[in-house]
């Protein structure tokens, strides 16, 4: 069974620190929207996110180019965070053990995919993955926004992923990427991760 977690639309706002001017014209919040009662990121699908959400700020989902543009004047860059860690892991050996009767050294790459699929929405992976980014932001002076403090919900329905130089070491093809700009949850208007937020983006006020 998929263990979901998505935040109340209410309980999300922009964090304190506000806004970061993108263009002459533009500001884009500088961290994801939180959700404030369990002290996380907002987590939600681009559809409440960009119809539910955004409007409360005069603002919508920004653009995969706006998105670069804000990777640009990023100074504080994240390495990507991604789940299952190693303890998770070993939790589900253990798991797997007591109730299959099952002697594993390892997770085999099916019982690794199905501890994705089945936790990889849920609260515990959404907290384990927040609470490292907001650890990683001890280290932030507020000034300008951050890249990868997760991947982000776009104008339409799209999704992007996290910029680093190491993407191959996540397997991946691109050398400047983890998940590279994509519209396959379009269809999607309420799909969420654990590692899944958004910014919003705003006409700066004259």
């Amino acid at each position: 069974m998929r263990n979901v977690f998505l935040s109340n639309v209410d309980d999300c706002e922009v964090h304190e620190s506000g806004w970061f001017r993108l263009t002459p014209k533009l500001e884009i919040t500088k961290l994801p929207l939180v959700d404030v009662t369990p002290g996380l990121f907002a987590h939600l699908g681009h559809g409440p996110a960009g119809h539910d959400v955004a409007p409360r700020f005069n603002a919508r989902l920004p653009t995969f180019a706006e998105y670069e543009l804000m990777h640009q004047a990023c100074t504080l860059r994240f390495e990507p965070f991604t789940l299952p860690t190693q303890g998770q892991r070993a939790a589900e050996v253990e798991r797997i053990n007591a109730t299959r009767g099952l002697h594993l050294a390892r997770l085999t790459e099916v019982f690794e995919q199905e501890l994705r699929q089945r936790d990889m929405m849920g609260r515990e992976w959404c907290e384990v993955h927040d609470r490292e980014m907001w650890r990683r932001l001890d280290q932030w002076d507020g000034r300008e926004p951050v890249d990868n403090v997760g991947k982000h919900w776009a104008r339409g329905g799209g999704i992007i992923g996290w910029w680093t130089p190491n993407a191959r070491k996540w397997g991946v093809k691109s050398t400047r990427m983890v998940q590279e700009p994509s519209m396959r949850h379009a269809s999607e208007p309420t799909y969420d991760d654990y590692a899944t937020n958004f910014h919003l983006v705003r006409e700066v006020a004259r």
